[in-house]
């Protein structure tokens, strides 16, 4: 469940969505997650050490994926890859952001489908997910849409080229880069709580 808008005008509902803001302490931002599972709907804040040790996670489990993927990926999925890339750079043309991250995460979907150890992906599914909201701010920006764009381009070469070091160096660089630009956007929204 996502809920877009300005929480803190109007009434909120449902229940946990109005819990969850209520969170927001002393104008320290924290990231808000709403889990929703069998289990019912969860509220979870994640503040700057949280997004770094989930970064931490996901850049190993990113690694151990594309050391797996390089040697299990078949010709069909690698072309799949390959022309998700090519609409992304056309979205990337027509600044049309929310293809952009639908796209983005069409493209690392290539890899996890790939990948043999389904646990492996799940763990690293879940981490994504909680890091969805940062991913997508980060994307408002065209320069850090030209990045990602390139970086998949570099990991799609290693993986087209079976090159398992090459493809683990360019996933590290790319999940690096992402926690930096979203360490940006996590660093301008806890300022922009500050002066409010």
């Amino acid at each position: 469940m996502v809920q877009t808008g300005n929480p803190f005008s109007g009434p909120l509902r449902p229940r946990p969505v109005r819990e969850a803001f209520s969170r927001r302490t002393n104008h320290q931002f924290t990231l808000v997650v709403l889990i929703q599972n069998h289990l019912g709907t969860r509220v979870v804040s994640i503040n700057l050490t949280d997004y770094e040790e989930l970064y931490f996670c996901r850049l190993l489990l990113e690694k151990q994926v594309m050391s797996m993927v390089v040697a299990e990926i078949s010709d069909e999925s690698l072309e799949k890859a390959a022309d998700i890339l090519v609409q992304a750079r056309n979205a990337l043309k027509n600044e049309n952001y929310l293809d952009i991250l639908t796209l983005n995460t069409q493209f690392h979907e290539v890899f996890y489908h790939t990948c043999s150890n389904r646990r492996l992906v799940q763990m690293l599914e879940n981490i994504r997910s909680l890091l969805l909201i940062y991913r997508a701010n980060a994307l408002k920006y065209l320069d850090y849409n030209r990045e990602v764009t390139e970086e998949h381009g570099k990991i799609l070469e290693a993986v087209q080229e079976r090159d398992v070091n090459k493809a683990i160096e360019a996933v590290g660089t790319h999940v690096t880069n992402d926690m930096n630009r979203g360490r940006i956007i996590f660093t301008k929204k806890e300022n922009s709580a500050e002066s409010n």
